[in-house]
């Protein structure tokens, strides 16, 4: 990209201004943990969380007994997780079925998806195609990212984030989220690890109704808004959206790089922070009054290849009489610091979003189809 800006700015500058990037100096949040340290940490925790329980795993295709071998081999060596293959399920399990890719073959066109869904049991449905090699061997990333999944659930129904997060205090904030499907907008209320998820309702078409604060519902509503923040200190809500700003590196690297052969010029902490900045940790700044922040990969131990750009999200105060007060961000910093959300990475929305969309998906009538 610098390149062709570069060569676009030698060759026709004449017949305009020469095109730029501009520079923002950010604050940046960063635990100084790499990625393998944390994604080992994660494991410790899952592994930990399943040590006293048994997981069913189903063969809801009926026709994989020797995968079915596999898969439990994989978790009771590897992960010392108890999996138990039956046809009678239990409260915690793992359903084996086929992708929807499967039954659009002629020959199984008649085949019923076999799709698992049980309001009073803790479901994590994994593909055959997809937690498997042809050759028959397993995938390990997406068989821990399944137990992972699971994980999440389990702690949905138990309402206590701590068996996957520790220390983070979200007591001062409160989330919401709609759902234009349902027509639902949640609220994610926490004190300590403890968390509640309740349903906001009001005799308005629209239930997104927050105290004195009435939202009418529109097209940015539902398009524009990730979801809103409460700050319970100051009683301000903060709608958090998409920009069509995208972060990219710092335009000197075009030149240390030609000068250091790649990625070289960004391979120790200094000179990722330099170079890399707007593509790595959690970053925020303030703008014309505003409040943006974005989130990238984690720094320490980072590819030496990241294909996709950050998006900048805005932070804006709702309440008219207060428009200048800006969020403070440490603890909702702490809400995207987190590696289970996005497997081994950091989320660029919140944890209880993620959470508030798992209830959701809880939520639906069991006869839904996926």
């Amino acid at each position: 990209m610098y390149y062709l800006i570069d060569q676009l700015n030698k060759h026709y500058s004449q017949y305009f201004d020469k095109l730029k990037f501009r520079e923002i100096q950010t604050e940046s949040y960063d635990q100084g943990v790499n990625q393998k340290k944390r994604g080992e940490k994660l494991l410790e925790k899952i592994k930990s969380f399943w040590s006293d329980k048994e997981i069913t795993l189903i063969d809801r295709t009926q026709e994989n007994l020797s995968a079915v071998k596999t898969i439990s081999d994989f978790f009771s060596q590897n992960l010392s997780i108890k999996i138990k293959p039956s046809q009678t399920s239990s409260h915690y399990n793992l359903a084996l079925i086929h992708n929807l890719g499967y039954y659009s073959k002629k020959d199984n066109q008649d085949k019923e998806d076999t799709y698992y869904v049980n309001q009073a049991e803790i479901i994590q449905n994994i593909t055959i195609e997809g937690v498997l090699h042809k050759s028959g061997t397993v995938i390990d990333s997406a068989l821990i990212n399944a137990v992972k999944e699971l994980t999440v659930k389990a702690i949905l129904e138990m309402q206590d984030f701590s068996p996957l997060n520790t220390g983070i205090d979200l007591d001062s904030l409160a989330f919401y989220k709609y759902y234009p499907k349902s027509n639902q907008t949640l609220e994610f209320t926490s004190h300590g690890t403890n968390f509640q998820i309740k349903v906001i309702t009001s005799n308005f078409k629209d239930p997104f109704f927050l105290n004195d604060l009435f939202i009418e519902r529109n097209d940015q509503l539902t398009t524009a808004y990730d979801y809103i923040i409460l700050d319970k200190q100051n009683e301000n809500y903060y709608a958090v959206s998409k920009t069509s700003l995208k972060t990219i590196p710092s335009p000197s690297l075009y030149e240390a790089a030609n000068n250091q052969k790649g990625t070289l010029a960004y391979r120790n902490k200094e000179a990722r922070n330099k170079y890399l900045a707007g593509l790595i940790n959690l970053n925020y700044f303030y703008t014309q009054n505003q409040l943006y922040y974005n989130v990238g990969v984690i720094g320490n131990g980072m590819q030496s290849k990241e294909s996709v750009a950050s998006v900048v999200r805005k932070i804006e105060c709702l309440n008219d009489d207060n428009k200048s007060q800006l969020l403070d961000m440490q603890q909702l910093l702490q809400s995207m610091d987190v590696v289970w959300v996005k497997f081994k990475n950091l989320t660029v929305l919140p944890f209880p979003i993620k959470l508030m969309n798992e209830y959701i998906r809880k939520d639906k009538n069991n006869n839904e189809e996926r």
